[in-house]
């Protein structure tokens, strides 16, 4: 990799030719190692590359990338800003810290003299007054706010709101949270394009599930969860769901899998009062390559959670060839469709019965398994990116 990136700017591939539109995209939410990235952060990054490479054959569109300077020298650069058309800055760590971060980062972009800029986590600087889009992931803070700590309250009173009114186009990643944008904020449905996430998840590659099997002390048959332990994933009542399943098969265990959240006290209460000691298992957070391994080899995946913006984790269980058993709220019937079994989350009895259909019904469980396999190829970064692009050329035209 080139070690010598420019502070303000280069071009990568070796080529100058006229640009008529430049936008500008925030990846400040990509740290260094992102393959194990997260949420957001994987959103971010898998979009920014796939944006790179499409617009490596443009003649009028550039795309400027804004990193944090921590990154700079960091393969994640060299992914994403090794194509024609693409520019790579790295913000000062002065910029971006301190109470008056809004206003030094609107500063810092507004003089950059772009065309649009694209803020894919949710909001743009407070004080930022060109013109610019914003990917909406969910708002779910504002429909429970019980399930979120109260140190984003400037974020919420203040940024998203302002950002929501002053974007000129919003992307959502599902219908529903285009739904709930438009509810809750009185948003114009013109306003708002849904364009979904990408999936780069497949079976190939997958290693040894014997070192994963040794380093858990995991005894099969298992059903999965994967994400976030907090309050929204729903996970009390997945315990006490599996309670019940396990009074019939008892040789099934529930792994848990994925880092401490708000809430994260209850689920353990919940495998303590349900007197389940073993048969439950919290990992934390697993690697990319121990997850595709747990999620390759389990009974079912269980994923009734409350409120989703869209939902990944079910089509990635879907693209290891797994059930899927996830609820019938918010983005998770989008995401899913006919390729898993849809339970009420607020019902133990209900996603109880769904496990008992999706792992011994051998039928529905086939069925089931090769819908996933054909849902998932609905979802790719490439659509996402082309959809997000044609987003950015609407506004650049009007």
């Amino acid at each position: 990799m080139n070690q010598s990136l420019p502070a303000t700017g280069a071009d990568y591939g070796g080529q100058t030719m006229k640009i008529f539109m430049r936008v500008g995209f925030d990846c400040r939410e990509i740290l260094c190692d992102t393959k194990n990235g997260t949420g957001v952060e994987h959103y971010v990054f898998c979009l920014a590359k796939v944006l790179a490479e499409a617009v490596a054959g443009e003649i009028d569109l550039q795309i400027h990338f804004f990193f944090n300077e921590e990154v700079r020298g960091g393969d994640v650069v060299q992914q994403i800003c090794s194509h024609k058309n693409v520019k790579a800055y790295f913000i000062p760590s002065r910029v971006i810290g301190g109470i008056f971060k809004h206003k030094r980062l609107s500063d810092y972009f507004e003089g950059k003299k772009l065309d649009l800029f694209h803020f894919p986590t949710g909001s743009a600087p407070y004080f930022y007054k060109k013109d610019f889009v914003i990917t909406v992931h969910d708002v779910a803070i504002y429909l429970h706010p019980e399930w979120f700590s109260s140190g984003q309250w400037f974020s919420t009173r203040f940024v998203f709101p302002r950002s929501i009114k002053r974007a000129k186009k919003i992307i959502a990643v599902s219908g529903a949270t285009k739904r709930d944008l438009m509810a809750r904020f009185k948003v114009l449905e013109y306003k708002v394009e849904v364009v979904h996430e990408g999936l780069t998840f497949s079976e190939d590659s997958v290693g040894d599930f014997r070192q994963v099997l040794s380093k858990f002390g995991i005894c099969k048959p298992y059903i999965l969860f994967v994400s976030t332990v907090e309050l929204r994933k729903n996970i009390p009542s997945l315990i006490w769901a599996f309670a019940k399943f396990h009074e019939s098969h008892p040789e099934y265990s529930l792994l848990l899998a994925g880092k401490k959240g708000l809430g994260y006290g209850e689920s353990v209460k919940a495998v303590e009062e349900a007197r389940l000691g073993d048969s439950v298992k919290f990992f934390g957070y697993v690697s990319l390559e121990e997850k595709k391994l747990l999620l390759k080899n389990a009974a079912a995946f269980a994923y009734p959670s409350l409120y989703e913006g869209f939902g990944l984790p079910i089509l990635e269980a879907m693209a290891m060839g797994i059930p899927v058993v996830t609820s019938n709220t918010s983005s998770m019937p989008e995401v899913a469709g006919d390729a898993a079994l849809l339970v009420n989350p607020h019902s133990v009895n209900s996603i109880c019965d769904a496990l008992e259909k999706i792992v011994f019904d051998k039928q529905l469980n086939n069925r089931i398994v090769q819908r996933g396999l054909e849902r998932v190829n609905k979802f790719s970064w490439e659509k996402t990116a082309g959809e997000t692009l044609r987003v950015y050329r609407q506004f650049l035209k009007a």
